[in-house]
């Protein structure tokens, strides 16, 4: 058992099972208020157990052949570009899941997810979503803030499920696939580039076109520190992340998509 979770991923199994099971048997058995409560009380453990289970799915750190939990020095690794890229004036940034590492003992199947800096003094564009790539070099563990109060990047990026990062360094990537397949994702990233070249294209003034992509597509690469302190200091830093505004926009596309089913009789 990890010291991430407080119960084996069996017994965590095992309580939404049988909390399930009681649900179903007092759900057909018992109509009465008595019966409800507890009922309720069993859904409860139902979501709670469930949603722990699946947060013990997801915590990479509990798989045995996770990066973070290697022994020996990674000298070379395969991966694949997992987002969009982000981008900064000295650099590109990416997110890559692990396929494979190669240490001392040979190559093996591995896992984990790394963010990757390239510099833009060496490469002239981002690599793209759905790219094969083989890196040489040692990825690095992100460390904890040097100074009280700092910001602690390591719990940012762990909570993501990233424990390291590596500064690709010149001639040490190997393209080895191009993104072939496609996928909703791929073409999520390639709506969003469009929407942002639209608005750049409609909008006059390089801090006035950065605030309206952070405001309606959640881009935040070119807000410069100024303006993102400004906000910070009025509260309203929520505008210029997932917002109210952009959850608004997602219900209405949702609503004009399923407005035949109003229709329907069952709709």
């Amino acid at each position: 058992m990890s010291t991430h979770d407080l119960l084996p991923e069996v017994v965590n199994v095992a309580l939404v099972v049988l909390s399930c099971s009681y649900v179903i048997v007092f759900l057909y058995t018992y109509k009465t208020q008595r019966a409800s409560l507890l009922k309720g009380s069993l859904g409860l453990a139902v979501m709670f157990t469930a949603g722990y289970t699946l947060a013990l799915q997801h915590d990479a750190v509990l798989r045995y052949d996770h990066i973070v939990n290697l022994q020996k020095k990674i000298l070379a690794y395969e991966v694949v570009v997992a987002s969009d890229y982000k981008e900064s004036s000295k650099a590109w940034k990416l997110n890559a899941d692990v396929v494979r590492i190669k240490t001392t003992a040979g190559w093996q199947h591995s896992q984990g997810k790394l963010a990757l800096y390239f510099s833009k003094k060496y490469f002239g564009e981002a690599y793209a979503y759905g790219d094969r790539l083989l890196i040489r070099g040692t990825p690095q563990v992100i460390m904890p803030p040097a100074n009280p109060g700092e910001f602690d990047y390591r719990s940012y990026m762990q909570h993501r499920n990233i424990y390291h990062q590596h500064v690709v360094a010149r001639n040490a990537v190997f393209v080895i696939a191009t993104a072939q397949h496609v996928t909703l994702q791929h073409f999520a990233i390639k709506a969003r580039r469009w929407a942002e070249a639209a608005l750049k294209q409609h909008i006059q003034g390089t801090r006035a076109q950065a605030l309206v992509i952070a405001m309606v597509l959640g881009i935040t690469d070119e807000l410069d520190n100024e303006l993102l302190q400004a906000y910070a200091a009025t509260g309203t830093m929520h505008v210029l992340a997932v917002s109210g505004l952009h959850v608004g926009i997602l219900y209405a596309i949702l609503m004009f998509m399923f407005k035949p089913l109003r229709v329907k009789a069952y709709g």
